[in-house]
């Protein structure tokens, strides 16, 4: 006896299993853990740790006055990204950031420090379903302010994106096979930057050569990925937050800012802006403070990494070969 299926079930049938393949291939990828290292733009409590806690205009001994960009990352993949705590000799989290960090030097704060740390801790056998997050470089940018001429500029940039690069390697070595990488967002264009020039020139005029020097450690921190790719045969994600911030601040009134290059609250002398009303107006303002974005500026850039990671081919290690540089996330034009 042969059983006849109504043709709307065929068809409710044929959805669900359309559907089905869609989101088979669209599910979010499942990590064991999310590890990072970088500095205060992704610190949750690790400096802190050695120096007491921060003023209380700020949020849980975070250099803003919400979640950092990992920590929404973190959210949006159910994975904690709790201090680990290092300086003080413990094993308490997953995020070895520090505020204040470089990737070049080599105190126990900067990045090859947090990799020892890190490595130390796990005997060099580390998870290799963990995603590893990478995102520091702004303060040997900020550092390159300071030195002399041109070619010690370029050795500055240059000894911290070699530093980057051995400490990504010795994580691949170490069993590491999900990687993103955040480049510098544009140091020159901080409230710090622009305070400065009033200082100096009595006016605001945009920090120039600080932003060239963003660039190129951006340019050198790209080819460096490229290298560590061809060497490794593996496929890392990077996300472009000089790119996405600037277009953040192009498009300012849409996001809700009315100041992009003020901040709400005055790390220097512990005072918020007047329009800042103690916090109550922290939301107009792009910078919480003199160099770090505020809760929404964190939380743009936090869904914008889920965004790159949920859309990155994990499983295979390697973007389509179509021309785009889909391992890139920034807002559209």
């Amino acid at each position: 006896m042969v059983t006849l299926i109504p043709k709307q079930v065929l068809q409710l049938v044929t959805l669900f299993v359309c559907l089905l393949l869609i989101f088979s291939v669209k599910a979010s990828p499942s990590f064991s853990d999310i590890f990072i290292f970088g500095d205060s733009m992704s610190d949750t409590g690790n400096l802190a740790s050695v120096i007491g806690d921060y003023p209380p205009a700020y949020y849980n001994n975070r250099f803003s006055n919400g979640p950092v960009a990992v920590e929404i990352l973190g959210e949006e993949l159910d994975l904690p990204t709790n201090a680990s705590l290092y300086l003080v000799g413990q094993n308490a989290g997953t995020n070895y950031a520090v505020a204040s960090a470089k990737a070049g030097g080599s105190a126990s704060l900067d990045l090859n420090s947090q990799i020892n740390a890190f490595l130390a801790a796990r005997r060099f056998s580390i998870p290799k379903d963990a995603l590893y997050v990478v995102f520091i470089g702004g303060n040997d940018v900020r550092s390159a302010r300071d030195v002399p001429d041109g070619q010690s500029v370029e050795t500055v940039l240059q000894n911290a994106v070699d530093s980057i690069e051995q400490n990504i390697d010795r994580l691949i070595s170490s069993g590491a096979k999900n990687i993103l990488v955040i480049n510098s967002i544009d140091m020159g264009n901080l409230p710090e930057m622009f305070l400065m020039d009033l200082q100096i020139s009595h006016k605001p005029v945009p920090g120039n050569q600080t932003t060239q020097n963003t660039r190129r450690f951006n340019d050198l921190l790209g080819k460096s990925v490229d290298d560590i790719e061809n060497d490794r045969d593996i496929k890392i994600a990077e996300f472009d937050s000089f790119e996405f911030l600037n277009r953040v601040i192009s498009r300012a009134k849409l996001f809700g800012f009315r100041y992009v290059r003020e901040p709400c609250f005055f790390f220097s002398t512990l005072d918020f802006h007047p329009d800042c009303n103690f916090g109550q107006n922290a939301d107009a303002f792009l910078f919480f403070d003199e160099k770090h974005p505020g809760s929404i500026g964190q939380a743009l850039i936090g869904n914008a990494l889920f965004k790159l990671v949920e859309d990155f081919d994990w499983e295979e290690n390697k973007d389509d070969d179509d021309g785009d540089d889909d391992n890139f996330y920034i807002l559209p034009r």
